[in-house]
This record gives structure tokens, C-alpha cells and sequence, in this order.
């Protein structure tokens, strides 16, 4: 389910910017971004929740959106 959210979403972004290798830059941001917001749930001492999740995706988002803004 993920790796079919991945390849839609590298599909989408290659066409975008007509490129391939653009979109495998942006797309190689979102681990770092899911990575860090894990670390701080730990550090915090947070729960892993659904309302957590929903924020680690909202991050994810935005550093993409971020990345996307930034041709």
C-alpha cells in the first residue's frame, strides 16, 4: 500500500517538473522528516497514537508541499 503511495506520488511529481531525477530529491527528504518526528516522540516520551500519526503525515506533507514550492 505504501510502495503503491510512492510510485503515485513519484508519477504525479515526474510529470510536474517533466523530470526524473526531481522527484527521487524530493521524495528522498520524507524519511528524514517521518525519522525525525519519531525521535522526538521518543525523547518527548509521547505516545505512538493515531493523533501522532496524523501528524507525522501532516509533517510528511508539508515537507513535501515544502519542497515542491521551492523551483
Amino acid at each position: 500500500m505504501i510502495l503503491a503511495a510512492l510510485l503515485t506520488v513519484y508519477i504525479v511529481l515526474g510529470v510536474l517538473y517533466e523530470s526524473y531525477i526531481h522527484p527521487i530529491t524530493i521524495l528522498s527528504t520524507l524519511p528524514s522528516a517521518g525519522v525525525g518526528a519519531l525521535l522526538a516522540l521518543l525523547i518527548s516520551g509521547g505516545d505512538l497514537n493515531v493523533i501522532a500519526l496524523i501528524g507525522i503525515l501532516l509533517l510528511i506533507g508539508i515537507v513535501e508541499e515544502k519542497c515542491n514550492h521551492d523551483d
